[in-house]
């Protein structure tokens, strides 16, 4: 199948949302990133799969990750999925993992990987999330902890904006927090 193939013969929308629980599931762990980056949780990837996102997705994977291809990034998954040596790596691991589950995200929407692709080797990475937190907001800190550990590090390089850009994950947290239908609502103890 050609990369135009991927495109237009479904419905985009369609295509882009959770088949299932599981799938659910996995989007769930990025859904932070996906509301952050003006993407939708709801949609695998945070965007829908369409030719105009694919572009936009390839082009971040490139300039933010160095990702080209599909060798390129199952290489940076297994690295963000690497057990974590010490105590202060544990405390922030979410932050690797939950971008690990959006990276292959990503590579969906890019066309990088075909859904299958996709969903197991997110499935693979969320059974480790399982096992080392207990709970969406055990997780979530850790993400968030993880995140602004990183922002600090390199807040030169954003030109400041590092506590506003903090809180706003907080912010998105809380929203996706006390929507009925969101994100967190799943099981944490889902078999997938």
């Amino acid at each position: 199948m050609g990369f135009f193939d991927l495109f237009g013969k479904k419905d985009g929308v369609v295509e882009s949302l959770p088949k299932n629980d599981v799938e659910r599931w996995v989007t769930d762990t990025y859904a932070m990133w996906s509301e952050y980056c003006g993407g939708v949780w709801k949609y695998i990837g945070g965007y829908q799969k369409n030719r105009s996102n694919a572009s936009m997705m390839r082009g971040v994977l490139r300039r933010d990750w160095e990702i080209s291809n599909h060798d390129d990034g199952v290489e940076m998954v297994e690295y963000l999925m690497l057990d974590k040596e010490d105590a202060q790596e544990e405390k922030i691991a979410g932050w690797d993992y939950c971008r690990a589950c959006q990276l292959l995200g990503m590579f969906y929407v890019a066309g990088y990987m075909e859904r299958e692709e996709v969903i197991n080797l997110s499935k693979k990475a969320c059974k480790v999330i399982q096992k080392k937190f207990s709970s969406w907001d055990e997780l979530c800190q850790s993400y968030i902890e993880g995140y602004s550990q990183w922002r600090r590090e390199v807040d030169s390089e954003f030109g400041g904006g590092m506590e506003t850009d903090i809180q706003e994950r907080n912010d998105i947290y809380q929203r996706l927090c006390q929507m009925e239908d969101g994100p967190y609502k799943l099981d944490w103890n889902l078999s997938l």
